[in-house]
């Protein structure tokens, strides 16, 4: 058990009370005279006056202990939230500085005071430190314990302070739950924004597809089309090499014998006819037209000429009555072309 800080002794009078005995302050100790005037303290190598001592009425002498006692302690401080608590270890060497407070305040031991003010100290300071911050909280703590303000109400002076901050059990339970949390936490976010990033993905999908089935469709159209057009081209062109001459030449009984090879060809030919029927009839319009505004006919020329265009449109016909006309000077028997024109 640590001794008491300070001891109370009682001063002798002798001769009636006038001579009283003056004590003297040892390497150690600081002496405080009681129960005359104002306190007298006395350092080490002091003592009253034969007045102080004798006139004055003390009758007490107290002898506080001023050499360096060890102080620890390990208590819990609370965190911010006040929920979870660090663990603080301090040590520190402490000394009297103050006798007369130490005797009005009747500190007999200066332990139960540090660690009331120290505690109340730290956790004001902790409080404000989240349990994960560790460092930084014993770092604030250090600085606070090394300006030493706290202890200006105190009697005593600390030295040699050392304080370290770590995680009791709870704590630590506390901060791996919190940390399992904060993990489950950011994998159902990971997992939220992959399932997102898939429905995105899939609808870009889908709509890549969906074009991408357009774009087939439609160039399986304009293919389809070319296709078309280029089947109708070569058969434009078949038609006009087979066909065209033995038309221009007026080669009927030809046309017809080849018509009744290919009766599918009958009505394309007979357009043919129409068509190059009535390119003729504009063309000879035309150049009509321009004897006439150059005034390059003579009358009955464009009598004779008029006269041949009208023939021309009255056997023109039908497109039926024009598949085999009569070949001009190239004409063939009645009965021949009878029969052509049946098979036609």
């Amino acid at each position: 058990m640590a001794t008491k800080l300070y001891q109370v002794e009682h001063l002798r009078r002798r001769f009636f009370g006038l001579k009283v005995d003056r004590p003297r302050a040892e390497p150690g100790e600081v002496l405080v005279l009681t129960g005359g005037g104002a306190p007298i303290v006395l350092w080490p190598g002091q003592k009253t006056t034969p007045g102080e001592a004798t006139w004055n009425g003390y009758d007490t002498v107290h002898r506080i202990d001023t050499s360096k006692r060890e102080f620890s302690m390990h208590e819990s401080v609370p965190a911010k939230g006040g929920d979870v608590f660090f663990s603080v270890d301090l040590s520190a060497s402490y000394r009297v500085s103050d006798p007369v407070l130490v005797i009005n305040e009747n500190i007999t031991d200066g332990t139960p005071i540090l660690r009331r003010v120290l505690l109340e100290t730290i956790s004001r300071v902790t409080e404000n430190f989240d349990i994960e911050d560790v460092q930084p909280a014993t770092k604030a703590v250090r600085e606070l314990l090394d300006k030493g303000k706290f202890t200006e109400k105190l009697p005593f002076v600390l030295s040699a302070v050392t304080v370290r901050l770590q995680l009791d059990t709870q704590a630590k339970e506390f901060l791996r739950t919190r940390r399992q949390q904060r993990q489950d936490a950011l994998l159902a976010a990971d997992r939220r924004q992959l399932i997102e990033a898939e429905g995105e993905t899939g609808m870009l999908q889908q709509q890549y597809d969906i074009k991408l089935e357009q774009e087939r469709r439609r160039f399986e159209h304009e293919l389809d089309r070319q296709r078309v057009e280029m089947e109708l081209q070569i058969q434009r062109m078949r038609l006009n090499e087979v066909y065209k001459p033995m038309i221009e030449g007026g080669l009927w009984s030809v046309l017809a014998q080849q018509l009744a090879q290919n009766p599918g060809d009958i009505n394309k030919v007979s357009d043919m006819i129409t068509t190059m029927h009535e390119r003729k009839i504009d063309t000879d319009i035309a150049v009509l037209r321009t004897l006439i505004d150059k005034d390059m006919l003579e009358d009955y020329q464009a009598v004779t000429v008029v006269e041949q265009l009208v023939r021309n449109l009255v056997q023109g016909g039908t497109p039926a009555d024009r598949a085999l006309p009569d070949a001009g000077p190239d004409r063939f028997d009645a009965e021949d072309a009878s029969a052509e024109e049946d098979d036609v």
